[in-house]
């Protein structure tokens, strides 16, 4: 994927995409046909990001890089390295004896274990392998914790990085020589082979010496992996850090680690001394001369003395090679013993000479190449100066690079040979003050390599006063990393050497960023694989600081502000309860002044630690409302000093309005004759979309408008290109216009209306009208006003638009909508892809072209039938209009869609509720536009308290599960409300299916219309009936479903005949009784049961007797029966027949919603159509109201934290816990219920705690293996009276009782 590296001055602080074709594929998801599918790392190997996770982590967690900790490592690491290169085994005259070279050599572990048993060295090895082992499986959790964006491992982080960096980097030749001495088998070039070096007695060859040999190798083989991964762990990408061990690459530390391991091993696996002493010398002098060619520290002295130490070993090997070979020695004892007498002291006292000659060399190769190169590039500035007679600072800036890497111009004709943009030789950089700096920049110092390009650039390494930069320094260092980029423009570590000066030095973190996707496309090495993740990771993490913390794309970022957040939380409450505990001790009666200064002096810790918690905080989130909002309610409230604390509300609310403006939206509502005029002749910022550009098309400034218009955030269209609010071929082609009209000054865009399209950050295009305007300047100096007012789009239309080749450029967002198509997948592909008939789409295209640009411009091509393909379902019969439209000498193929067919709606979700497309009828049905639903849950469209429940209930659905109980989910098969605004919810019937795409399980959800009066009828069977029980008619449409046979086989029969507690009873009497509690208490119900219709039974007819119990027995349907006068009591006085209307609820379908506070009081029965918990109960709605939960169910006590208990004693949940991320609902349960006809009732119970004050809670009610009517219905109904009867007289009692009498409860037993 191509990309390239943004053209911004330095003093903005934003990067950009450049301009091209190629650059614009890539934001608008597109990919370029020379590209890879693994050429970003960011579709790299994933073990490789967690090691290099693992490397990021330790390294930001190191816990020691000061002065004497590193000189302490270097001379460390000379003294390990000398003991092993200076062996008395080379024929020194040396006595081992001695104190001194005890102390010298005492690394050689060889000599130190020989002279102990075998199982001590076993001891202390197995030892080290055992912490080796748990630093490692550590590694592995560390890695896992990266990869999880787990923020918990901080502190373990710091205590592996503090082992590895003592076991490797410090003691590194250390270890590897105590595992060396158990693998010392005198392989080859030894006598007594095959036998331990420290124990010649003990062979190789045997157990368990076999054993513990392997594991020495195994163990040599981690190690050397170990230390070559936390070397190349070492790089430091900031270019001014102060830490001493900073280094700028980590390849010469790398060739250090492998350097020791060959120089440890060779006497390992060989013998022969010549053979050592010469692969030491190679190996030492390579080394030192790597070290003096890259020079990595960024502190100088720690380089010179670095090369200093290794030309000291360098030295040693050199002169234990001039012992081992002798030349002009005569192979004699004597002899030899007398040159061995005479070399020793001068190869012990050389060292020290040695160390200072590298040491010299080292520090003259650092200042002497600085100093050459300032001079170069400061007599440059001068002869440009005097040239072009300008004052100024530097010749900072920053460049662009093309695609391949390749440093490019400021614009132009892609096409053309002779345009300067694209010819290498006419290359520039734009300085910070405007001067010009041309290729020559890259010939005023002969580079070898982009290393030596950073060497020289370390001259910004200059600080005033040891605290602030010195900026010329900085100047000149910006001015040789761009003469080095034009040098090594294809070389990704010199690309990632500016992104870090861009970065660390300039502050201008989206410029770096640019340049490292531009490093990421080009070949690059382990090295610059890393210096990639670690700047990629920090650039993160710095983006996130900027936006607070709250709300970022980075999981770890925004955890790792959560963290801080309640670290700082914490910290206030520990506060609060320490001056509680304060409080409640001065209640006591026995108060001892120890303790009460006890008591103060920890309120003063408390308070102490939670201020300087809160300001560690908001240093680093400064403009986080929700910190300064708890800091100034902490002053205000722990250390009463409500000054400060109105100071910081103050600033929290003018944040919040900054960022509530920045969302505002003006509705622009003007005619066309009007905007044209305003646009060409007035321009109100107020409800314009302005851009001031340069004669390099960069964005100077944009109003607010703009940046609504075009969906970015305040801030990030300034040093951007204007390329990037245009689709192709305008965005590639914008730069040329400026510099046509420059050049020859013909107005083709500018002084009139163009009627374009415009791209929006989430790269689809929308219809606008812009006038451009030349406001000031001349030449290169000119300045450009840009007017945008966005245009109505045509309702019930999309639109694709594509280049006159057929190649698609942009979609609208209708299209999207539509569709369900990604930019990513058509972007770059041909119209054909879109349609079942390519033909149509081709014939017409080819007639577009055989047109002259007049006639095509004029030309309106339509198709009056053509399929396009969905993502989701089937594909979409549309009409299609096609013409030309463009600006200037620009055109673009317009494709306008009108839909001939409405779709099925459908709602698509993930498994967790993400929607993830819905169609546009639905979302403008719920008046939220689909690109918001899109990132919305489907729990929001839910009515609470069924939202809180619904995860469980995907759960179930996903699990293939059986549906859990409740009256309105998705599963119900009944009509459900969609939506939460009373004004906006719609009733639908869902069908819903588990689909899965590229293995993710997601919830497909087919929405069809319904209505409130269908989903009534799905629930019950209403009739109109005579006081006798007669049916007269069949109200609604019910379906034969709901009881099992038609409702209108019940015309003119009897209620006898189908309901179970009438048969064979007095109906008249029943219907009178129940008028008479239908008046005494209306909303009573009773429990029923429905049969299809069958006569009485006749007495003596026994198989018809049998029969009919039969039907009943099998065919009998629980129900609920409501009763209400049909006929009003003007009629009724009139003599005319009283008429009632009887409704039967199917038991298992009814459901209901209680609204109950803390104690189990019935605050409110939410009653909707469908759901009616009343019936469960068989009470009427005054009657609930106000009365306990206890009093319809069956509880251990009234609370209702009883109904968020695991049923073990444990609580699920807290109800007054404050925390938004807690779980709020309880367990599924099932009680027994307390009807109004004392009968058997069993009911699913489960509780959602409600947000706001009050602690309210919702109780989601529906009955359990509903029964039919009790026995003795008509004697029932007489005792519900006289019970009723009792009831309202014991309360007439009450009230006429004397004042401070009574006071008991008003509510009866059931």
């Amino acid at each position: 994927m191509p990309s390239e590296v943004s053209n911004v001055e330095p003093s903005h602080k934003s990067g950009n995409p450049g301009n091209g074709v190629q650059n614009l594929l890539v934001r608008t998801g597109g990919r370029d046909q020379n590209s890879t599918d693994d050429d970003d790392l960011d579709q790299g190997n994933i073990m490789e990001k967690v090691f290099f996770g693992v490397l990021w982590s330790l390294d930001r967690e190191r816990p020691i890089n000061g002065w004497r900790f590193c000189y302490f490592k270097l001379v460390f690491e000379w003294w390990q390295l000398f003991g092993v290169t200076a062996l008395p085994y080379y024929g020194w005259n040396i006595n081992v004896t001695e104190m001194w070279w005890r102390w010298l050599g005492f690394w050689d572990m060889t000599q130190a274990f020989s002279v102990q048993q075998y199982f001590v060295y076993l001891k202390a090895f197995y030892i080290i392998n055992g912490l080796v082992c748990l630093a490692f499986l550590s590694l592995i959790w560390v890695g896992w914790s990266f990869k999880q964006r787990h923020q918990n491992t901080r502190w373990f982080a710091k205590l592996l990085s503090l082992f590895l960096v003592f076991s490797l980097e410090v003691f590194g030749v250390g270890l590897m020589r105590l595992i060396q001495v158990g693998m010392e088998c005198r392989y080859v070039g030894y006598s007594n082979r095959m036998h331990l070096t420290s124990h010649p007695a003990l062979s190789c060859k045997a157990m368990p010496q076999v054993a513990h040999v392997l594991v020495c190798w195994f163990m040599m083989i981690i190690i050397t992996a170990a230390g070559f991964l936390s070397c190349l762990g070492r790089v430091s990408i900031n270019p001014i850090t102060r830490s001493m061990l900073a280094a700028g690459q980590s390849g010469p530390d790398m060739v250090s680690w492998v350097s020791k391991v060959v120089v440890t091993m060779t006497p390992v696996i060989f013998g022969w001394r010549r053979l050592i002493t010469l692969v030491h010398f190679f190996t030492l002098f390579h080394l030192t001369v790597v070290f003096l060619r890259w020079i990595p520290h960024l502190h100088p002295h720690v380089n010179c003395f670095r090369i200093g130490t290794y030309t000291s070993c360098l030295w040693s090997s050199g002169m234990a090679l001039l012992y081992v070979y002798h030349p002009f020695v005569y192979r004699k004892g004597t002899q030899i013993e007398d040159f061995s007498r005479h070399l020793t002291p001068v190869m012990l006292y050389g060292c020290i000479v040695a160390f200072c000659f590298g040491y010299g060399i080292a520090y003259i190769r650092i200042h002497w190449y600085i100093k050459v190169i300032q001079k170069a590039f400061a007599a440059e500035r001068i002869a440009l100066l005097k040239a072009g007679g300008m004052l100024g600072g530097g010749l900072g800036g920053t460049v662009e690079l093309n695609n391949d890497g390749v440093v490019a111009g400021s614009g132009g004709d892609p096409h053309n040979p002779n345009n300067q943009a694209n010819n290498p030789n006419s290359a520039e950089i734009i300085g910070s003050n405007g001067l010009p700096m041309t290729s020559r920049a890259k010939e005023i110092f002969n580079f070898r390599s982009p290393h030596d390009v950073d060497i020289a650039a370390r001259c910004m390494r200059r600080w005033i006063q040891d605290v602030e930069l010195d900026m010329e320094a900085v100047k000149l260092a910006e001015t040789i990393l761009q003469a080095g980029l034009l040098k090594f423009s294809g070389d990704s570590f010199m690309v990632l050497v500016y992104a870090n000066f861009l970065f660390e030095v300039q502050d201008n973190a989206n410029a770096a960023n640019s340049q490292v996707q531009g490093a990421k496309k080009q070949a690059r090495g382990l090295v610059q694989r890393y210096m990639i993740f670690y700047r990629e990771q920090e650039y993160l993490h710095s983006s996130s600081v900027r936006k607070i913390g709250e709300s970022t794309l980075d999981l770890a970022s925004y955890v790792e502000f959560q963290r801080n957040y309640k670290m700082a939380l914490r910290a206030h409450r520990d506060a609060l309860s320490a001056i509680r505990s304060f409080w409640q001790y001065l209640l006591r009666s026995d108060v001892s002044f120890q303790n009460l200064s006890e008591l103060l002096r920890h309120i003063d810790e408390a308070m102490s630690k939670a201020d300087k918690t809160y300001r560690i905080v908001l240093e680093r989130y400064p403009v986080s409302t929700k910190l300064l909002r708890g800091y100034a309610k902490f002053l205000e409230v722990v250390k009463i000093q409500p000054l400060k604390a109105d100071k910081l509300y103050t600033e929290a609310d003018k944040i919040e309005a900054a960022q509530a403006e920045e969302r505002e939206g003006v509705d622009l509502d003007e005619n066309e004759e009007g905007s044209k005029e305003r646009l060409l002749r007035k321009v109100d910022e107020r409800v314009q979309a302005v851009v001031i550009i340069n004669s390099r098309g960069i964005i100077q400034v944009a109003n607010k408008n703009a940046y609504q218009v075009l969906g970015y955030s305040k801030g990030e269209l300034e040093g951007k290109n204007v390329s990037v609010m245009l689709p192709p071929p305008f965005s590639q082609r914008h730069d040329m216009y400026i510099k046509r009209y420059l050049a020859t000054g013909e107005e083709r865009v500018l002084n009139r209306i163009n009627y374009v399209v415009a791209l929006h950050k989430n790269r689809y295009v929308f219809p606008v009208s812009s006038a451009i305007t030349k406001v000031s300047g001349a030449g290169e100096e000119s300045v450009f006003m840009g007017v945008i007012d966005r245009r109505e789009e045509t309702p019930g239309t999309c639109c694709v638009y594509a280049l006159q080749s057929g190649s698609i450029s942009a979609v609208d967002l209708a299209f999207i909508d539509w569709f369900a198509v990604s930019l990513e997948t058509i972007v770059g592909q041909n119209l054909s892809v879109l349609v079942d008939e390519p033909d149509k789409l081709s014939r017409v295209i080819d007639e577009m072209s055989m047109m002259t640009v007049t006639q095509s411009v004029e030309a309106d091509l339509r198709i009056p039938s053509i399929h396009v393909k969905h993502f989701y379902m089937a594909s979409v019969e549309v009409s299609a209009a096609l013409r030309l439209v463009g600006m200037g000498t620009e055109l673009l193929i317009k494709l306008e869609l009108r839909r001939q067919m409405s779709l099925s709606d459908l709602i698509l979700t993930d498994k967790t509720g993400k929607i993830r497309y819905v169609t546009p009828d639905i979302a403008h049905s719920l008046e939220v536009p689909p690109s918001v639903l899109r990132s919305m849950s489907i729990h929001s469209l839910i009515p609470v308290p069924y939202a809180a429940l619904h995860n469980s209930y995907i759960k179930s659905f996903c699990d293939d599960s059986p549906p859990i109980p409740s009256g309105l989910t998705c599963r119900s098969g009944l009509s459900l409300p969609l939506g939460t605004h009373p004004r906006t919810q719609r009733i639908v019937h869902l069908q819903v299916m588990m689909t899965e795409e590229s293995g993710d399980v997601n919830v497909k959800t087919l929405v069809f219309p319904s209505s409130l009066e269908k989903g009534l009828d799905e629930r019950r069977l209403r009739l109109r009936v005579t006081p006798d029980g007669r049916v007269l008619e069949v109200l609604g449409n019910t379906a034969e479903a709901l009881f099992g046979f038609s409702p209108q086989l019940l015309h003119r029969r009897l209620l006898s005949e189908f309901v179970d507690v009438m048969r064979g009873e007095n109906v008249f009497e029943i219907m009178l009784d129940l008028l008479d509690l239908h008046i005494e208490s209306p909303g009573c119900s009773y429990r029923v049961g429905i049969s299809p219709p069958i006569a009485s039974p006749v007495p003596g007819d026994l198989v018809a007797n049998v029969t009919t119990a039969l039907v009943l027995s099998q065919y009998s349907k629980p129900a609920i029966m409501t009763i209400k006068v049909e006929s009003a009591l003007k009629s009724i006085l009139a003599g005319e027949q009283m008429v009632l209307e009887l409704s039967f609820w199917r038991a298992d379908l009814v459901s209901g919603v209680l609204e109950v506070d803390r104690y189990g009081k019935i605050q409110k029965v939410m009653y909707h159509a469908f759901l009616q918990p009343q019936l469960i109960f068989g009470a009427g709605l005054g009657r609930m109201q106000g009365s306990n939960i206890a009093d319809w169910m069956e509880v251990d006590s009234p609370g209702i934290q009883q109904f968020f208990s695991s049923g073990r004693g444990g609580l699920k949940v807290n109800i007054n816990s404050s925390d938004p991320g807690a779980k709020k609902t309880g367990p599924l349960l099932t009680l027994r219920g307390k009807h109004v006809d004392m009968g058997k009732l069993e009911i699913y119970v489960q509780a959602v705690a409600m947000e706001g004050i009050g602690h309210l809670s919702s109780i989601v009610v529906r009955v359990n293996n509903p029964s039919c009517g009790p026995k003795g219905f008509a004697q029932l109904i007489k005792d519900i009276k006289t019970t009723n009867a009792l009831h309202h007289a014991r309360k007439m009692q009450a009230l006429a009782a004397p004042s401070g009498v009574g006071g008991g409860s008003n509510r009866g037993d059931s």
